[in-house]
């Protein structure tokens, strides 16, 4: 029976695949000098003329020889693909993989044969090799120099077609041919996706350049004597004077709190003048005027200079207008 694997290294599970020789066309030929990578991509179009079916549905593999020449093997894809099947359901790592005829070894001159049942297998002196049944054999070897030999010599310990999707490392070039095309298409839509963002970043850019030009004219327009803009922000701060004490938030945030504890007063309009002093224009309502008197007083002890201005009723309001300054020395009626 025709072995299929041979053991090799160590472990029980590294062998060596052995494809019948009937499946395995090899041929000694002069290859031009080119880099491993390029010559691979190159043996289809250079054996085409030495084969009778299509080299694209072929696996190639070379060996050089002592002569210059190299030793080219060519394998149907199908045969492998059954031989890597066969070796995975016999939990075998194939570290090399070649024609069951390179098990002779290579004679000095003739051809070196041997008969496996109905077959004859056989190796030339170039190290080269067929597989045939005798009866096409035979025509093949008349007026040759043959001799017997035994099929049990170890093959190359080069990995022959091993290699790539049939190595045992993982076959990262056919791995990215296989999935070109979905790379691409995940890198166009990374592309259209960036573009979008940029897009979207550019067209929040452009509203905060309108924003910020839109709010520099408005600041001219309060504040004409400001000759330039350096730091809107910062600018507008210190002219509504936002740093506490006598400043706009300061005053703001003492006058709620100090309303906030008169329930039944509220307060209707307020304006500030940063010209006059930084004074508050306050205008508050309630039910009665001894409830404005009692918020004149409250706003008095929260520290406010007050100055009243014009009271009127209207139907059961009572409206009082105030003036505030930030500090309640000299606080009249």
């Amino acid at each position: 029976m025709r072995k299929r694997f041979m053991t090799i290294g160590d472990g029980e599970r590294q062998a060596c695949g052995l494809l019948s020789g009937q499946l395995v066309a090899s041929f000694c030929v002069k290859l031009p000098a080119l880099p491993p990578s390029k010559l691979d991509r190159a043996l289809p179009h250079i054996m085409s003329d030495y084969l009778t079916s299509d080299a694209g549905d072929l696996v190639f593999c070379h060996m050089p020889t002592t002569d210059n020449k190299h030793i080219v093997f060519a394998c149907a894809r199908d045969a492998l693909d059954a031989l890597i099947d066969e070796a995975r359901d016999n939990d075998l790592e194939l570290q090399a993989i070649w024609p069951d005829y390179m098990t002779l070894a290579q004679p000095e001159n003739g051809i070196a044969i041997a008969e496996e049942g109905d077959d004859i297998i056989a190796r030339r002196a170039d190290g080269s090799g067929f597989r045939l049944p005798k009866a096409l054999a035979a025509p093949m070897l008349t007026n040759t120099d043959t001799h017997s030999a035994t099929p049990d010599a170890l093959p190359p310990t080069t990995p022959g077609f091993a290699t790539g999707r049939y190595g045992t490392q993982l076959p990262l070039a056919d791995m990215m041919r296989r999935w070109r095309r979905p790379l691409v298409l995940a890198a166009v839509a990374l592309i259209v996706w960036l573009g979008a963002g940029l897009n979207a970043a550019m067209d929040n850019q452009r509203q905060r350049d309108a924003m910020e030009a839109q709010a520099e004219t408005r600041f001219m327009t309060l504040f004409p004597e400001t000759r330039r803009i350096v730091n809107l922000e910062s600018q507008l701060r210190t002219k509504l004077g936002m740093s506490g004490g006598a400043s706009f938030g300061g005053q703001v945030t003492r006058l709620l709190s100090t309303l906030a504890a008169l329930p039944n007063i509220r307060l209707e309009e307020m304006a500030f003048d940063a010209a006059q002093s930084s004074a508050l224009e306050i205008t508050l309502s309630t039910t009665d005027f001894s409830a404005l008197e009692t918020g004149r007083l409250r706003l008095v002890q929260a520290g406010f200079g007050v100055t009243e201005g014009k009271s009127e009723q209207s139907d059961d309001v009572v409206i009082g207008r105030f003036n505030l300054s930030p500090s309640n020395r000299g606080s009249r009626r």
